[in-house]
This record gives structure tokens, sequence and C-alpha cells, in this order.
């Protein structure tokens, strides 16, 4: 009996250096510049094949061409320093692929000084690793450097990307606006209480990528508006008064700190537009009329914005945007159209009360102003911080809780 031929397949092709530049293009890294000396002159070019090698001892690996002279450099006398680049510096990283590596001008309009071993370090880096070499291999077309890092520093930052052969940047204001999107949504509790949340559908529903309904919803944890149950699931948590307060708090923190850097700064036109808000937070219409409540709490949350934007502060701006009480506000008080509607319609600690209320502090906050007078102002918020805090506790106490 003759045995069977068995099918064999053809040896898989080798990939040609096009493809595999194509293919290791779809890897993402970051971008250093990378600088030694030979004893006579400096030198430095951009390289993105860096990688930790080990913790203890701290160790990286450098891969460089090897007619590159800089990496010529860094053989003959065993030192370099790595300069991890942020994302506001691709002219950088430009400059130094495409100059050659010690051309008289190499450093010219780029702010550098010397390390104690003569090594130029860029002083604007991200991030700088003084290394010595430990040990060089010679491949094919390249030399692997084995460096032990002797010395480090970062400053705050985002750092440069390499992808697809462009200098870019980490998407991650994208992420900040899924993390910020979600959170306003589990404030108002546009998404269910005490249910598991599904990272693909929640994903779909709000058009972001799997990865970034993901990490929001991890950092929403740390702050105990999501919990992992026993099955590692997502859940939104309840909500309750020490979350609320610590909001409202953070608010009158926040704006009084405004009111102390702006009264007696603001210009007319300044002044004007903040009484034109004040009144549209009035809790009725011209003929008398209840206003409705979404509508308000626009007109609310327009008005503070505007004031703490008064101050010209980033930080204080996002910081009350983190809060994101206007969202918590909808989320305790449920208000129906109008105040007339409010099952607690006449109650002094109903939401429908907090309205007229709010408005009368709001008068006086700008009136403190146009008087030039910080006593006057910081009374107004105070008033403003006290009523809001016993109208909300009282609210969600009869809620049993939590919301």
């Amino acid at each position: 009996m003759t045995p069977s031929k068995q099918a064999t397949s053809p040896p898989p092709r080798r990939l040609t250096p096009a493809e595999f530049r194509d293919v290791i293009g779809h890897f993402a890294s970051g971008v250093t510049i990378v600088t030694s000396h030979d004893g006579q002159r400096p030198y430095a070019t951009t390289v993105n094949a860096v990688a930790s090698l080990s913790l203890d001892p701290p160790m990286i690996l450098i891969c460089m061409d090897l007619s590159s002279e800089t990496g010529q450099a860094i053989a003959a006398c065993g030192r370099m320093a790595v300069a991890i680049l942020g994302d506001d510096q691709a002219d950088i990283a430009a400059h130094f692929a495409l100059s050659p590596d010690a051309s008289d001008d190499r450093f010219q309009g780029v702010a550098v000084y010397d390390g104690p071993d003569g090594v130029p370090l860029l002083t604007d880096a991200l991030a700088t690793l003084e290394c010595e070499v430990i040990e060089q291999i010679a491949g094919e077309t390249h030399l692997v450097f084995l460096a032990e890092v002797e010395h480090g520093s970062a400053r705050a930052g985002t750092p440069l990307a390499y992808y697809r052969g462009q200098f870019g940047r980490l998407e991650l204001d994208y992420e900040t606006s899924a993390y910020r999107e979600l959170r306003a949504r589990i404030l108002s509790r546009d998404i269910v209480i005490r249910a598991p949340l599904g990272v693909v559908d929640l994903a779909q529903q709000m058009s972001i990528p799997r990865g970034s309904a993901y990490h929001a919803l991890d950092k929403l944890c740390s702050e105990g508006l999501v919990y992992r149950d026993q099955q590692g699931a997502f859940v939104v948590s309840p909500l309750d008064w020490e979350q609320v307060k610590s909001a409202v708090q953070a608010r009158f923190i926040i704006e009084a700190g405004v009111v102390v850097s702006t009264v007696g700064k603001l210009s007319g036109e300044q002044l004007e537009e903040l009484g034109r808000l004040c009144e549209l937070t009035q809790s009725t219409l011209p003929d008398g009329g209840p206003i409705a409540m979404n509508n308000w709490r626009k007109a609310n949350t327009a008005f503070h914005e505007y004031h703490i934007n008064l101050c010209q502060s980033s930080p204080a701006t996002e910081a009350y945007r983190q809060v994101n009480l206007p969202a918590m506000m909808a989320s305790i008080q449920a208000w129906p159209s109008t105040a007339t509607d409010d099952v607690d319609a006449g109650d002094a600690n109903s939401p429908s009360s907090h309205a007229p209320l709010a408005y009368v502090q709001h008068r006086a906050l700008v009136d403190a102003y146009e008087a030039d007078s910080l006593e006057r102002a910081l009374m107004a918020l105070d008033a403003h911080n006290t009523v809001a805090l016993n109208t909300f506790e009282q609210y969600i106490s009869r809620r049993g809780g939590t919301i």
C-alpha cells in the first residue's frame, strides 16, 4: 500500500523592507533626541527605537543605524543622553532627523547645556536620561546599545508620538472629552444606577472607542461615582448627601477665589453682561408666569460659568467643570417642566423654591461688584451656598438619602 502524499504549503515569503516598514509603522512610539560627543564635538540625532530594559538596575535599550555619526560617537566614548520630547517639539524632532549628525550648526536655535560628562542635554525636553553604555551589539545594519541610566529628570507634559511616519500627539483631549460626557450623564442620571454597564454598548451609545469608554469608567471609579461589582462589571453608584455637599462647597471655594481676584477690576462691559445673565435667573416671566425649570437651570449655569471665567484662569474654569454641579443639581431636583407642576411647590425646601432665592443672591452678588465691595460679594456667595446646602440636604433626605 502506497502511503498518501500530504499536501504541503509553500514556505512563507519574506517581507520586503517596504512591507515591513508599512506593518511596523502601525506601532506607535515615543520620540527622543539622543546626544553624545567624541571629545571634540557634540552629536545628536532623532531616535524612536528606545525601550526600557530593566528597573534594577535602571537600563534602556537603543538601536541606531551603523552609519549614524551619533551612534559612532556613543560607541567611541561610551556615554549618551536621551531627551524624550514633548508634543510641542515636533519641529525639534524633524530638525535632528534631517540634519547631518555632526554639522557645525547642529544645535543652533535649540536650548542645550552640558551635562557633568560633557554630553549635551536639551533644556526643554519632557524628560532626560543620562546614561553609560554597558554593552553594545552589532547587527546587520544597526548598533544596539544597552545602557545604564545614571541620572534622570522629567517635567509635566504630554509626549510627542511617532506613528506611520508622522509626528503627532496622543489623543488625550479625546479621552478627556469622553470622560466629561460620561460623568455628566451619570450625574444627571441619564444612566441607570445599580445596573451593570456594558463597555461595548456604552461606547456605541456615546459614539466613542471602546478603550475611551473603559478608561472613563475606570477614572470615575476613583471618584466614587462608579464601582466594580463582584463580577468586575462597572455599576453607577447612588448619589448621596456627602457627594453633593462636597460639590456645592467646591463651587463656593472656586467662586470665592474669583471674587477676591476680580472685585473692583471689572470693565463696564463685564459688569453689564454679569447683570444681564443674572436677570435671566429670575424664576418668573415678565408677565408673572413661571419659567420652565429646565430653562432656569441653563440660565443659572450660564451665570455661574461667566462669573468664574471673569478671573481668566483656565485651572479655575476646569475645576468648576470637573465638579459639574449643574448635572448633579438636575439629578437631585428632577425638576419638571414648570415650577407649578412640582409636587413640592410651596414647600420652603422644594426644588422650585430654590430658584427665586438663588436670583436674590445672584442680584446681591452683582450689586456688590457694582459697589466694588469685596465684603458684600463674599456675603452673597455665603448666603447662596447656605441655601443650596439646606435645600439639597433636605430634598435628598426625603428621597431616602440617595439618588
